[in-house]
């Protein structure tokens, strides 16, 4: 893994007999995994996006950030901002195939309990504030 905080993003490709072939690192080292924790990768159905969560400095402990494919490689990575990101830890990030809703966890924005799930959805290329899902998916 070489020099982490105990976190990166791997790939690995289905071959034609349906096997997965050798993990290797996602973009190491540039754009995407860096000295920092990185973890819960989710891209859009083409691939030419990619969202992750990051503890590298942002907003909080850890946040989400998206990078999109140029090229062979990824382009830098972006804090997704304080519509999604707050002082608290966000996680699990997971983006719709087609690239306009994000559900994650939080322990920021109007948390019922510790980890709850939020929905955000982007319209004209802006992702909106994040809303709670709320009970019963979320409890105290």
């Amino acid at each position: 893994m070489g020099e982490t905080q105990g976190g990166d993003i791997y790939i690995s490709k289905k071959t034609e007999e349906n096997l997965f072939g050798t993990p290797t690192p996602l973009d190491k080292g540039r754009n995407i995994n860096s000295s920092y924790f990185e973890s819960s990768a989710s891209a859009n159905q083409d691939q030419t996006e990619i969202y992750f969560v990051s503890d590298r400095p942002g907003n909080g402990q850890a946040d989400i950030y998206m990078a999109r494919k140029q090229g062979s490689g990824w382009g830098k990575a972006i804090n997704l901002g304080d519509s999604i990101n707050t002082d608290g830890d966000e996680n699990s990030v997971y983006i719709h195939p087609e690239g306009n809703i994000m559900f994650f966890t939080s322990t920021g924005h109007n948390s019922m309990g510790s980890y709850d799930i939020f929905v955000s959805k982007r319209v004209d290329g802006v992702w909106r504030k994040a809303v709670n899902l709320g009970y019963p998916i979320n409890t105290v």
